[in-house]
């Protein structure tokens, strides 16, 4: 039973740690768009004094979290799969150093009127794109942020429970080995004495 309950909770662990992957993915495809559409403004309309194609800051910290997403889902995939206690302590470590840099970046947005003096300067103007649209769909854009952040949580928590049913299942096993065999070796002993 406790096996099956430990194959169950590594099942769900990777189903719920393929979230990372899916913004990373969406991170990532998003800079090339961006990347795409600044070079056909480039090509569009050169500089004259030789300037070369200048990427939004943003652009580059897109591509850098979502492949580092990737690779944290990468990482609970390997941990779900080996049940390691240190894998999957160092994942529930690393989540959680995530889930704490986003609070602090969800609670600097929201009580300081003045956060958008903190970014660097954007020349292009795409940050302002990005901030539009999140102020259309605020409605959609929170429920997928939290249901991101929610994702975390759980993959922490199914992280512990993987940890605890790996636990489990090696104490049944050296208790049955240890017990449970020498007390059926000791009947099966008896049975052919009386034979």
């Amino acid at each position: 039973m406790a096996r099956m309950l430990k194959r169950c909770a590594k099942a769900c662990l990777k189903f719920v740690n393929l979230t990372n992957t899916i913004v990373g993915i969406a991170l990532v495809c998003y800079s090339y768009r961006v990347i795409g559409v600044v070079q056909r403004e480039f090509e569009e309309s050169p500089p004259t004094d030789g300037q070369t194609v200048c990427l939004p800051w943003f652009v580059y910290a897109f591509i850098g979290i979502g492949i580092g997403l990737f690779l944290l889902t990468l990482l609970g995939h390997v941990a779900a799969s080996t049940g390691n206690h240190f894998c999957l302590t160092f994942y529930m470590g690393v989540v959680f150093v995530l889930l704490t840099v986003e609070t602090i970046l969800a609670a600097d947005i929201s009580l300081n009127s003045e956060w958008e003096n903190d970014l660097p300067e954007d020349p292009t103007h795409k940050l302002d794109d990005i901030k539009e649209f999140v102020e259309n769909n605020f409605d959609i854009c929170r429920w997928y942020f939290l249901s991101f952040v929610s994702a975390q949580g759980l993959s922490i928590l199914l992280a512990e429970v993987v940890k605890a049913l790996d636990l489990i299942t090696k104490n049944l096993a050296t208790n049955y080995d240890s017990d449970d065999h020498d007390d059926f070796v000791e009947q099966k002993i008896q049975f052919l004495g009386y034979l």
